[in-house]
C-alpha cells in the first residue's frame, strides 16, 4: 500500500502503478502565483498523486510559457487539481496530458463562487480547462485565443455556481456570433454540444452576476466588548518652571491624535463581484477593563469588484485643557496618554436585496423579487480604548 501523501504535496509517477516516483513537489517551496517548471518528471509523468488544503489549486501544463494569468494562451493542454484536504490521484492519459506536463502553478481560489469545466470530448473526454469564477472580471467578455480548448469545445461540467452568476460562451472572440447561456445556478452538465449546435466553436465568454436593484445592509453593534492587548503610551508631553515666590496657572491646551488601523472582510454566499466599503464608530462605555460599543456599517460598490475586504486607517483626535496650579519654585510635567488595544470579532448581519427575477427563496415585491441574506463580517484592527485618554492618577508631577 502507498504511503499516505503528505499536505501540500503533489507526486509525479512513470506509470499508473505507482512504481516509479518521479517528482515529489511541496508547495511550501514555491512561489504563489508563478509558473514553476517541472524538474525530474518534465514530458514523462503519468499518473499523479496529490493532498492539497481546500481552495488550493495546482495547474499542471503541457507547455513551460509565461503566463498573463490567469489567461492560459501558450499554455497548451492543462490539469487543474483542486485541493480539498483529501488525498487523490489522476490518471494523466484520462485527460490527454500523459508524458507531456512540463510545468506548474498553484495558488488560493475562492471555490464557494464555483467553477465551470471545459472539455475538448463528447461525454467529459479528453483534455479540459476549469474556469473558477473568483479568478475573472465579471462582466467581462474573455477571449480564449491561443487556448488548448478554443474551438475544441465539446461538453461542460459545472459546480457550486452562484444563483446569481450566469456563464456565456461565444463563438466570436469579441462575443458575437452564436451563443450558449445555460450555465448557471449550482450544478449541472451538457454532456454533447453538438446537440444544442454549439459544438467546437467556442471562443470567449463572459461571467454575468445578476446584480440587486437595491440592497438594504443592517447596521452591525457589538456591545461592552473589551479589547486585548491594551497598551498605554505617553502622547504628549509638557516640562515647565515656576521660579518665583508665588503659585501660577499655566493655560495648557493638549491636542494630539492617535492612528487606528482595522481590515475589514465580509463573506457572502449568495452574491459576489462588489468591492467592500466600510465603515466603523465606537464609543467607551464604562471605566472597567476599558470596554467599547462598536457599530459597524459597510455597502458594496458593485462597479468594482476589487476585493472583499477593506482596510481602514482613522485618526483620532485627543483635545483638552488642564487647569493646574505650580507651586512656588517648583518644575513641573504634564503627561498625556493614550490606551489602544486590540479588536478581533466576527459576526453576521442580513442584507436585503431585491432582484429583477425569482431566485430561490425569494418573495415578490412590486415588481422586484425580495430575500434576505447572510453577511459575515471579520473585524480586526488596533483602536484607540480612551475616547479621553488622560490619566487621572498621575497626569502631573511637581517637585
Amino acid at each position: 500500500m502507498a504511503t499516505p501523501v503528505p499536505n501540500n504535496t503533489i507526486i509525479l509517477y512513470k506509470d499508473d502503478n505507482t512504481n516509479i516516483e518521479l517528482e515529489k513537489i511541496d508547495l511550501t517551496q514555491y512561489t504563489l502565483g508563478y509558473v514553476h517548471a517541472l524538474q525530474e518528471s518534465k514530458d514523462e509523468a503519468t499518473y499523479v498523486r496529490y493532498n492539497l488544503p481546500k481552495g488550493c489549486v495546482v495547474t499542471l501544463f503541457d507547455n513551460h510559457a509565461t503566463l498573463d494569468w490567469p489567461n492560459l494562451k501558450g499554455a497548451g493542454r492543462v490539469l487543474d487539481l483542486i485541493g480539498d484536504g483529501q488525498e487523490h490521484a489522476v490518471n494523466l492519459k484520462s485527460c490527454d496530458l500523459n508524458d507531456c506536463a512540463s510545468a506548474f502553478l498553484w495558488r488560493n481560489v475562492d471555490l464557494d463562487m464555483g467553477y465551470v469545466c471545459l472539455y475538448e470530448g463528447a461525454e467529459f473526454t479528453g483534455n479540459y480547462t476549469t474556469l473558477f469564477m473568483s479568478e475573472w472580471e465579471l462582466d467581462t467578455v474573455h477571449n480564449i485565443d491561443g487556448w488548448h480548448i478554443e474551438d475544441e469545445l465539446s461538453s461542460i461540467k459545472w459546480q457550486g455556481m452562484l444563483d446569481t452568476f450566469t456563464v456565456e460562451l461565444y463563438e466570436n472572440s469579441d462575443g458575437g456570433g452564436r451563443r450558449y447561456t445555460n450555465i448557471a445556478r449550482g450544478a449541472g452538465e451538457v454532456r454533447s454540444l453538438d446537440d444544442v449546435g454549439f459544438n467546437d466553436c467556442a471562443s470567449a465568454f463572459k461571467i454575468i452576476r445578476l446584480r440587486p436593484v437595491k440592497e438594504e445592509i443592517k447596521e452591525v453593534i457589538v456591545e461592552n466588548y473589551v479589547p486585548t492587548n491594551q497598551s498605554r503610551k505617553v502622547v504628549y508631553e509638557l516640562k515647565g518652571t515656576n521660579a518665583g515666590s508665588t503659585p501660577i496657572k499655566p493655560a495648557i491646551g493638549v491636542k494630539v491624535s492617535v492612528i487606528e488601523t482595522a481590515e475589514v472582510t465580509v463573506t457572502d454566499t449568495h452574491s459576489s463581484g462588489g468591492a467592500v466599503e466600510a465603515g466603523y464608530t465606537h464609543s467607551k462605555v464604562g471605566s472597567d477593563n476599558n470596554a467599547l460599543d462598536l457599530t459597524f456599517g459597510f455597502t458594496y460598490n458593485y462597479e468594482h469588484s476589487e476585493s472583499s475586504t477593506d482596510s481602514l486607517e482613522k485618526e483620532v483626535v485627543l483635545a483638552t485643557t488642564i487647569d493646574y496650579e505650580v507651586p512656588p519654585y517648583s518644575t513641573y510635567i504634564i503627561q498625556w496618554y493614550a490606551t489602544s488595544g486590540t479588536v478581533d470579532v466576527t459576526v453576521n448581519t442580513t442584507a436585503t436585496r431585491w432582484y429583477t427575477q425569482p431566485l430561490a427563496g425569494t418573495e415578490p415585491d412590486g415588481e422586484y423579487y425580495r430575500r434576505n441574506e447572510t453577511l459575515t463580517l471579520s473585524f480586526k484592527g488596533v483602536l484607540c480604548v480612551e475616547n479621553a485618554p488622560y490619566n487621572d492618577d498621575e497626569p502631573i508631577s511637581s517637585t
